[in-house]
């Protein structure tokens, strides 16, 4: 059975932080490493490791030309 972000793209992108609440790489999911750590470790002052790089790797590749749309999951885990 497909997870819905694929039912929905035919392609979706997860980086490292995301994949390890996972636990390991879903089917059919793509894991890719944002480059700028810097902005990464930045946002993690206010935001999750997992929101952190989503948002880092969307600029990135949006600044390369690609379409990209993003989902975000704002849920606080073990507070």
């Amino acid at each position: 059975m497909e997870t819905l972000p694929l039912q929905l793209y035919s392609e979706v992108i997860i980086p490292p932080a995301v994949q390890e609440e996972f636990g390991s790489l879903l089917a059919g999911y793509i894991s890719r490493s944002p480059s700028n750590h810097l902005l990464v470790q930045t946002l993690r002052l206010m935001l999750g490791a997992g929101e952190a790089e989503v948002i880092t790797l969307r600029l990135e590749l949006s600044h390369s030309g690609e379409q990209v749309e993003v989902i975000l999951d704002d849920l606080q885990r073990g507070v």
